[in-house]
Parts: C-alpha cells; sequence; structure tokens
C-alpha cells in the first residue's frame, strides 16, 4: 500500500475549520448574504468597509440576524441573554451544500441537552429568476426551519421555537483563528438603527412582517409607503408566530423585538421564513412571497442549471477533491458583481472581510475557472482591467501613469500591489492560449502589446536599486516600496506567457519580449545571486552552512525576513515566475528554510498566522493560497511533498463543510483564495502545458486512480480540448487509460507519465496494451 499523502491521510491531519461562512447570493449581483457556522445571517452591504460600492440607504440598513432554536418556550429575557452568549464554534452546527445545482446552504443544529435536530436551509432568489441587470436589484433570502431528526425515546418536547433578531451588523473578523470571528457588541450599540414593530396574526393565516416602526409624526396613522419590511414570515400551516419586546439597549433608547416561530417537534415539521438584503416596498416584497420557498426554489434551480452549463466535466475518486472542483465556480459566480454605474464585472476577492479585489488571487482563480470550462466568465471579468487600462498609476514612487498599465478601478481596486499588473496580464495571456477565442483575442492583442511596453520601461527606470529589474514598488499590504522578489516573479512570468501567446498569434512583438523576458531574467539572476552571496548562513539540522534568501533586494524595511509575509511573497516564489529553476541551488536554500530553519524550534502548529513562518506538511503557515513550494516539488518531481501539499490545500485550506477557502487557517472565510491554487496545481498534475509540449498524469496522485478512477471530459488546453480517463484494478494489476488528443492544433510533444505503482503488470490505453508499465511515454 502506498504511503503516498491522499484526501483521507490529509484530513486525519488537519483538524477541520469551525469558525466559518459562507457567501449565499445571486451571480454577480453586487450583494451577498453570508451565513456563518452556527446559522446567523449576515446581510451588510458595507461588509467591514473595504469595498466603494454601497448606497448610504442600504448601508444604514444592514442587518445582522440571530438565529436561536431551542425546545423551551422563549421568553423576552431568554432572548435577550443568548445575543450576549457564548456563540463558539464548538461543533454543534454541522454546514454542507444541498445536492443539486443551486446553491442551497444547510446548517444542522443541534441543541444542547435536546433529542431534537433541526436543519436550516437557504438559498437567494431574485425576482425573475434571470441574470442582474443592474447589480443591485432586489435580492432575497429564502430560508426554511426543518425538524430533521428527534430521537422519540428521550425526548420531552411537543414544539421547537425558533427565535430570530435582527440587530444591526456587530460582528468583527479577523486573519487569525483565535479572533476568526466575534459576536460581541461592547464596541457598539447594535440595537437596528430604527424602531421595528411587528405586524401579523399569530395563526399565521396570512402573512407577517417585521417593519421600520412609522414616525412619530404618523404614529397614529396606518404606515403603508417607503422601503420599510425588513423580514416577513409567509403565511403557512401548523406554525404560529409571535414577537417578544427585548429590554437589552433601552439605556440607549434602542429598541429590540424578537420573532418566534412555533412549529410541532416532529420529523418534516417546518416554518419558512424571508429575509429582504435590504429593506423592500410592500408590493416587492408581496409578489416574493406569493411566489414562496418553493417556488422561488424551482426559478433558482433553472437559473443556475443555465449558468454553469460548461462542455468540461471533471469526477475524481475522493469525494474531498470532487467537491472543491464542484463548487469552485457557484462560490465565485455569488462572490462576483456588477457594478450598476458603471456595467463593470468584478470578482472580488471575498463575500466579506475582503470585498474588493487583490489581483493575485484573482489571477489562480481565473487560471482554475478556465480549467473547468468557465473561460466565458473569466473574458467577462477581465474585460473590466481591458477597459480601465492605462488609469490606474503604477504603486511606485519611480513609475508615473502609463498607457498599458492594468489595475484595479476605483470600484473594485483594495490596496493597490505592482503584481495586479502582472497578475492581470497573466490572466489574460493564459486566457488567450486556453480558450482560443478570437473574440476576445482581437479585443486583447493591442492591450497585451501596451502591457509589455510597461514592463519594459519599468525594467529601464532610473532608480537607487539594482538595475535591469523593476524599481521599488509595493509587493504586498505592508504597503511599503522594495525590490521584491515576489513583484519580479510575477512580472517575468507574465511577460513570458504573454510574449508567448504573442508569438502563437504570429505578433511580431512576441519575439521581441520573448528576448525582453530572457534579459529581465538574466538581469534578476545577477542580482539576487549577489544578493544571496552577501547574506548570512545558518546552521541545517544535518549540520550544513545553508545561505539565507532574503524576500527583498533593495531598499527593505527590515522586518522582512521574520515576518509571515516572507513565505508568501518571498524567494520561494521564483520558481511559479520562472526566474529560477527548482533545481538552482538558490532555490534548494529558499525551500529548505521553511522546511528545516531554526525557527520550526519556535512553530506553534494551527496557531498565529503572524508567527515566523515555516511549511507545516507542506502548506504555507500563513496564506494556504501562497504555498509556492508546490511548484518547486513539481518541477524535481517530488511526488511525496507535492501530494502532501496538494492535500493540505485540499484538508487545510479551507472548510470542508462548504468548500469555501480560507485566507489564513481557520481564519477569514467567505473566499476562493486556496481553491483557486489547488485546483490550478491539480490540472497541473493531471494535464499541463510547457510551451509547446503537454505533459500527462505528469504528478497524478495515486489515490485518483483507485475507487472507480478519474474521468476529465473536453478539458481546455492550450492546445485545445482534450478527455483523458484512468483506473487502476488491483486484483489484475492493470491500468486501464483513456485519451483523446487535443482539438485545435497538436503539441510538439505530448508525454504520458505513468504513475508509479509498485505491482503494476499491464497499462492499456485506448484498449491496446503498451510497451512499458514504468516511466515517461511519448505518444
Amino acid at each position: 500500500m502506498s504511503n503516498e499523502w491522499n484526501a483521507a491521510k490529509a484530513s486525519e491531519f488537519w483538524p477541520d475549520q469551525r469558525g466559518h461562512w459562507a457567501p449565499v447570493s445571486w451571480k454577480d449581483h453586487l450583494h451577498d448574504f453570508n451565513v456563518f457556522y452556527n446559522g446567523f445571517i449576515l446581510a451588510h452591504p458595507g461588509g467591514i468597509g473595504l469595498t466603494h460600492n454601497v448606497r448610504p440607504e442600504d448601508e444604514v440598513f444592514g442587518a445582522e440576524l440571530r438565529v436561536f432554536p431551542t425546545p423551551h418556550e422563549p421568553t423576552a429575557r431568554s432572548c435577550d441573554y443568548h445575543l450576549m452568549g457564548a456563540h463558539n464554534p464548538d461543533g454543534r452546527h454541522i454546514a454542507s451544500w444541498e445536492k443539486r445545482t443551486a446553491p442551497v446552504h444547510v446548517i444542522e443544529h443541534a441543541m444542547n441537552n435536546t433529542a431534537i435536530y433541526i436543519r436550516q436551509r437557504q438559498f437567494a432568489h431574485v425576482p425573475g429568476g434571470k441574470p442582474v441587470q443592474r447589480g443591485d436589484e432586489p435580492l432575497f433570502l429564502w430560508v426554511r426551519f426543518e425538524v430533521s431528526d428527534v430521537i422519540a425515546l428521550i425526548n420531552g418536547f411537543e414544539h421547537v421555537h425558533i427565535c430570530l433578531t435582527v440587530l444591526k451588523p456587530s460582528l468583527c473578523t479577523g486573519m487569525g483563528s483565535f479572533n476568526n470571528i466575534n459576536f460581541k457588541y461592547g464596541f457598539v450599540e447594535p440595537c437596528y438603527p430604527l424602531a421595528l414593530c411587528f405586524e401579523g396574526k399569530e395563526d399565521l393565516s396570512r402573512p407577517a412582517f417585521l417593519r421600520h416602526s412609522p414616525p412619530a409624526r404618523i404614529a397614529d396613522q396606518a404606515y403603508f409607503h417607503g422601503r420599510r419590511n425588513r423580514l416577513a414570515v409567509p403565511a403557512q400551516r401548523g406554525v404560529t408566530v409571535r414577537a417578544l419586546k427585548g429590554s437589552f439597549f433601552e439605556p440607549q433608547r434602542g429598541t429590540l423585538v424578537h420573532v418566534v416561530l412555533k412549529l410541532p417537534a416532529r420529523v418534516g415539521g417546518k416554518a419558512d421564513v424571508l429575509l429582504p438584503f435590504a429593506p423592500v416596498e410592500d408590493a416587492v416584497i408581496e409578489r416574493e412571497l406569493k411566489l414562496g420557498y418553493d417556488g422561488a426554489l424551482r426559478e433558482t434551480e433553472r437559473f443556475w442549471r443555465r449558468e454553469l452549463k460548461t462542455r468540461t466535466t471533471i469526477r475524481v475518486a475522493e469525494p474531498l477533491v470532487q467537491g472543491w472542483i464542484d463548487n469552485f465556480p457557484r462560490l465565485e459566480a455569488m462572490i462576483a458583481e456588477k457594478h450598476p454605474a458603471t456595467g463593470d464585472y468584478g470578482l472580488p476577492s471575498g463575500s466579506y472581510h475582503y470585498e474588493a479585489i487583490w489581483a493575485t488571487p484573482f489571477a489562480l482563480c481565473a487560471w482554475s475557472l478556465d480549467a473547468l470550462g468557465h473561460g466565458r466568465e473569466v473574458d467577462k471579468y477581465l474585460e473590466t482591467y481591458r477597459r480601465h487600462q492605462g488609469t490606474i498609476k503604477p504603486p511606485s514612487a519611480y513609475l508615473k501613469l502609463h498607457p498599458g498599465y492594468l489595475g484595479s478601478p476605483r470600484t473594485f481596486t483594495s490596496i493597490d500591489w505592482i503584481t495586479d499588473h502582472a497578475a492581470i496580464l497573466w490572466a489574460a495571456a493564459t486566457h488567450g492560449l486556453m480558450s482560443g477565442d478570437h473574440d476576445f483575442l482581437k479585443r486583447w492583442e493591442a492591450p497585451i502589446v501596451k502591457a509589455c511596453e510597461f514592463i519594459r520601461l519599468a525594467r529601464r527606470v532610473k532608480h537607487k536599486g539594482h538595475p535591469g529589474i523593476l524599481p521599488a514598488a509595493i509587493a504586498n499590504d505592508c504597503r511599503t516600496e522594495s525590490q521584491s522578489a515576489w513583484n519580479d516573479a510575477w512580472t517575468h512570468k507574465a511577460l513570458r506567457t504573454a510574449a508567448l501567446l504573442l508569438e502563437r498569434l504570429g505578433n511580431k512583438r512576441g519575439i521581441e519580449f520573448r528576448k525582453e523576458a530572457d534579459k529581465y531574467r538574466a538581469a534578476f539572476q545577477r542580482a539576487y545571486r549577489e544578493v544571496v552571496r552577501k547574506s548570512r548562513k545558518w546552521k541545517a539540522p544535518d549540520g550544513t552552512l545553508v545561505p539565507f534568501t532574503p524576500p527583498t533586494l533593495a531598499q527593505a524595511k527590515g522586518y522582512e525576513a521574520a515576518h509571515a509575509f516572507h513565505l508568501d511573497t518571498g524567494a520561494m516564489v521564483l520558481v511559479f515566475g520562472e526566474l529560477f529553476p527548482a533545481d538552482d541551488p538558490i532555490m534548494r536554500a529558499a525551500v529548505r528554510w521553511f522546511r528545516e530553519g531554526p525557527q520550526l524550534r519556535h512553530f506553534r502548529k494551527f496557531s498565529s498566522e503572524w508567527q515566523v513562518p515555516v511549511l507545516c506538511a507542506e502548506m504555507s503557515s500563513c496564506e494556504p493560497c501562497y504555498s509556492w513550494n508546490l511548484f518547486h516539488s513539481f518541477d524535481l518531481g517530488d511526488r511525496e511533498k507535492f501530494a502532501m501539499g496538494l492535500y493540505s490545500l485540499f484538508a487545510g485550506g479551507g472548510s470542508r463543510q462548504t468548500f469555501v477557502s480560507c485566507e489564513t487557517r481557520d481564519a477569514v472565510s467567505g473566499n476562493c483564495f486556496t481553491a483557486g491554487l489547488a485546483l490550478m496545481l491539480l490540472r497541473m498534475a493531471m494535464v499541463h502545458e510547457q510551451t509547446d509540449d503537454l505533459h500527462l498524469l505528469k504528478m497524478a496522485p495515486l489515490a485518483f486512480f483507485e475507487n472507480g478512477g478519474f474521468d476529465w471530459r473536453n478539458v481546455p488546453t492550450w492546445f485545445g480540448e482534450l478527455s483523458i480517463a484512468g483506473q487502476y484494478d488491483a486484483s489484475s494489476r492493470t491500468l486501464r487509460l483513456n485519451y483523446k488528443p487535443p482539438t485545435r492544433r497538436n503539441p510538439a510533444h505530448t508525454l504520458l507519465h505513468l504513475p508509479p505503482f509498485t505491482n503494476l503488470a499491464r497499462v492499456m490505453l485506448n484498449g491496446k496494451a503498451l510497451s512499458q508499465v514504468g516511466g515517461t511515454l511519448p505518444l
């Protein structure tokens, strides 16, 4: 039996994430509901303040819906008390996605000391069930609470109650697992900004509403106008509803209303609730209520079936990996947004906490969307950058506004890095190579040339640092300018990839830029070898003196070497950036620092992301999505370390319940950071382009061939779509492969890398026996 890591081994090593949240939204809608691990729902357009796309009237009425299921008859005091209770991620609540195309998010509640289990389902719906036109159409969240199980033998309750409380958003999030999500309000008065009143009958013979109370001057009159609806309970049988007035926040003249649903404590008992993202007019919510939970779900399912349709299908044997593959495209679709004022589409870095764009994770995610057959979406999100090319100043004191510079427009930007230009250029070039789309290439050929011209100019500008590479510029969120390995890695990668695309298109500038990339690499290697030559050495556990590989070349501030970003944006990225080969002594030294360096004796596993960084099971101790060591292992053919790192990303780089990525371990959910890198590496392991060569199964995990094997159909590549499937039969010691070559053009060489099964006796390719059972075979 192989010792190579697989999903099961990785899951044994990495504890699953507990404090997480997931977006539940409509494709490209400006706003996202976020559902937290315990069922709390956030409808907060402003997030933590990074987004630029918030209307004041929406922001002021942002809401946090607290959900409290209990078998006990609630009182106002017990509902109040729950607000300040310990909402710890103790594992009582299990999240998942319902098995359907539409993203229906599920929380399974286990109540303390109670043998009744509640399933909370929720999905987002836009009236009409169609693609957004503006991006800020009314957005609703349908929520269904259902009794999923009752252990009758030990159950003493006839009913279960769901207490719902609307607050002003008061939770705070952070980058560390110890302060990921804080449901507290000591620093803010979280009562909703307007007094709320409940209107409706207890028996729910008609819908009930939680509404903004009428202004004082018309308190004695009916209040029928304005965007006053904050929550609605549809008319339904077998459920009762009442409102309790809380006493919290009275000293601050705040009002608090708890809406309590009562349903029978038997399997199948259910109650529905409708939450608009922002308050809406009566007519709007009444139309949505007439549609109902089931009607809205039917529209939602039809919508997502259309939007997620693609020729590409990828099936693997391990459910954990399959979950990441299946959920990634729709998670990105929910996080994406359309700006109402400009019509621009954007793919922000997260649905909450990071509601703005960081271009480097965007580029990795765009690559993976392309690989999964969703190139149309990549084109749509890239178009915004083309339209705004030349309008953003590069974040460097040495560089001026340039017509070729690519950056995030002000409606989407976060903290500008000089790598933004390179990441966007690389994403555009790889999309052009992978899609071969004539319309895209016609629109982008000239902008790509201008983008390469900017890099050529930036390499020649006068500055105080090493010549021939980028001048000092902002490399990360520290906002300091330096000559960073990170900056040149991305920029060289983008220039070389763009040159390859231009050559494929027959553009004469392609050869020019390829030669420019050669000079760039030579200049960087000269500069960095000199930096490493002057650096101090450290003693490895085997007694070897190893040179230290600094993350910066010039104009450093002095803290970079010990900073957590050293791993994420330091020397290890140079292999990804094609500035050094993985077998170069300097690159071997760079990886050894994070695997064997003296800081390991102080490393606290599953602790703070800000400790001096290391590789833990081949994954970054800071941000999993920047585990650049995996490109080293891939290039070196180190299957053991590659498999360990790849499966660490899948098991430890996000929630195994919802397949939502984290930024750091158990912190900052609602994004696809890890998925972008993990799926890119997974695709490389199976199908990898190297200039004009095509590699098949170069680092394919052995687990992929077992338990039914894998089946990949119509997978986009630089040469067109291909299909490949494989299965290992242990009883006959036979590996069976099926392969259909690319449809657009022939690679110069196609190389089949046979997996190293120890007992392999025969390999069948398209029904014919191959002459060898190991090594690499040209096809």
